[in-house]
């Protein structure tokens, strides 16, 4: 192997998939959102099942750690959030 092209392999055998999205809600539901996020996902460090947002098969799903979501307001009463998730394989 010392001519030619270089070797190169796969590092991993599995890799999570990050995808984002965004969800309009009105308070209510981002009160339960962010309850959710804060005890139920102990402030977003545990996964949860989910269906995968293009195959709709189920899925595991979680936060990305050092940006989980982002609220703007929409209009009125509606807001925003822009969510930054994980599939984990």
């Amino acid at each position: 192997m010392e001519f030619g092209k270089p070797f190169q392999r796969r590092r991993f055998t599995a890799a999570v998939e990050p995808f984002a999205g965004q969800m309009y809600l009105d308070k209510t539901q981002y009160g339960t959102l962010l309850d959710f996020w804060r005890n139920t996902l102990a402030m977003g460090s545990l996964e949860f099942d989910w269906v995968h947002p293009i195959t709709e098969d189920p899925a595991t799903i979680r936060f990305i750690a050092n940006e989980p979501f982002k609220i703007s307001v929409a209009s009125g009463e509606v807001f925003t959030v822009k969510l930054n998730l994980e599939v984990i394989p």
